[in-house]
Order: C-alpha cells, then structure tokens, then sequence
C-alpha cells in the first residue's frame, strides 16, 4: 500500500495528559514495549519509559489500532471516540450479554425514606416530557441523540447494578435504593471492568443523576454510536440503562444534580479500583 505510517504509542505525558507518542526501537528494529520518544528540551526526541498504552499505527493521517501488544485494560483509559480512533477492543459477533445482575427487582417497601415505588417503570427515551409533549413542536429527546464516533469498547458488560432513586417529600429526604449517603456503602468497581448501571425512579421528580470521573453510553438503541454522557436525566416512574468502563481508578461521585436533592442525601460514592 502506498503512503507513509508510523507506530504510535497512546500514553499519558507529563503535563500533557493522554496522548499519540512515536513507538521507540531497539538496534535490532523491534520495538520497544516500555518505552516512546518525546520531544526533549533541545527539541531533539527522548526516550521516556511508559509501560502503559496500546499501539495505533497513523496511515495517511488515519489511525488504525494494531496489535503489536494486546490493550491493557485497566492500566490506561481508553481514548475518546474520534474521526481516527477505531475500537480496539471488539464485540464478537453473536456473543450474548450475559451480565450479572446486582439487585435486579429487588423489593423496595414504603416508609420514612420511600415515599412511593414505581409500579412498572419502563423507558421513556423519546417522552420529552411534561409541557412539551403535544404542542406543535419538535423537543430534543435522548432517543434522538446518537455519537458522532463508534464509542472504543465493544466488550458486553460483566455486570449489571441496578440502584432505585427514591425520596420522601414530607421529611425532604432523598437517596438510592431507600439510603440516604450517610447511610449507604460504596458502590465498587473493579478496574478496567465493564458495567451496566440501572435508574429506576420511584419518585415524582426528574433526577439528574452524574457519575464523576467515568463516562456513560446511555443505551437508547442506537448501536455502536450510543452517546457518551456523565449526567443522565431520570423521569418519574421510568428506567434508564447506560454502559460504563472502569478504566479510571479513583473515589468518585454519584449524585442527584440538585443540591438540595444531593445534600439530602441522593448521592454515593463509587470507588474503583
């Protein structure tokens, strides 16, 4: 084929954050796994040691990812769905999702924390909601959102964790599955993991729920191009699923948007690790 290429190494630089760095060599012509050149204070290239990273080679401006190493998931986020970043990790065809389910129909009764459960809950994607629904004009809806890139990961998740927004207005108290944040545990991941997240809302308010430090793909049915979000808005009595890969270690939070909703209690921590 004609047309210049290089390998590239995807690592994360000093002050720079995740970048395309040029694989470095041996004498013998092959390449070096822990290491990429960087360019020096004389503005000549350096090695730097960066165990981490999968390969792409850059064809006419075009990455393509090669599999010089395999991704080690885990060690390194995957880079964002751009015009040149390929998925490099790839569903089989035909391979069934055969996630784990975490509190999947768990029984959630009414008391001082619960105020209401949702009978059948069911999504809502392309509902737009009250006052617009009917009124002559077209509204944006989640189903309507698609990515502009196929997202990187193609693996099914491992697991599915389903969490229940709940509330009582009379005693202004909110939290999932019936737990205020003082009163709840961690929800852990493992890292470089693949998780479905469940929101069932059993309230009468809309919640916009946000997860730090990862992104979601909100599964509204549009295949491999589902949009990335961290904030996914929940309405009353509907149930929203979205993928997320673990592949940022940290304690990060999970919490309804509006501070009153999060002070009372509508917020966790997610640890991964």
């Amino acid at each position: 084929m004609a047309g210049k290429f290089s390998i590239y190494k995807y690592v994360k630089l000093a002050g720079k954050g995740w970048r395309y760095a040029r694989a470095a060599y041996h004498p013998n012509g092959k390449i070096k796994p822990d290491a990429v050149l960087v360019k020096g204070a004389n503005g000549k290239n350096v090695e730097e040691k960066h165990p981490e990273g999968s390969y792409f080679l850059n064809f006419n401006n075009t990455w393509i990812p090669v599999r010089i190493s395999l991704p080690k998931i885990g060690i390194a986020p995957f880079p964002q769905p751009g015009p040149h970043t390929a998925p490099f990790v790839l569903t089989p065809e035909s391979t069934p999702t055969n996630a784990i389910a975490e509190n999947r129909n768990q029984v959630l009764h009414v008391g001082s924390n619960v105020l209401m459960v949702a009978a059948k809950p069911s999504p809502r994607l392309n509902d737009p909601g009250d006052g617009l629904r009917g009124n002559g004009r077209r509204a944006l809806t989640y189903a309507d959102l698609r990515a502009l890139y196929p997202g990187v990961d193609g693996r099914p998740p491992e697991r599915e964790i389903e969490l229940h927004l709940t509330g009582n207005m009379e005693r202004y108290v909110w939290g999932f599955d019936g737990y205020r944040y003082s009163e709840a545990e961690p929800v852990h991941l493992k890292l470089g993991e693949r998780v479905r997240i469940v929101l069932i809302n059993d309230t009468m308010m809309e919640h916009p729920i946000h997860l730090h430090g990862l992104w979601g793909e909100l599964e509204n049915g549009q295949g491999e191009f589902l949009p990335f979000k961290h904030t996914i808005v929940v309405k009353p009595a509907e149930r929203v699923s979205y993928l997320v890969s673990a592949d940022t270690p940290g304690r990060w939070a999970y919490h309804c948007h509006p501070l009153y909703h999060m002070k009372s209690g509508m917020f966790r921590t997610v640890i991964v690790s």
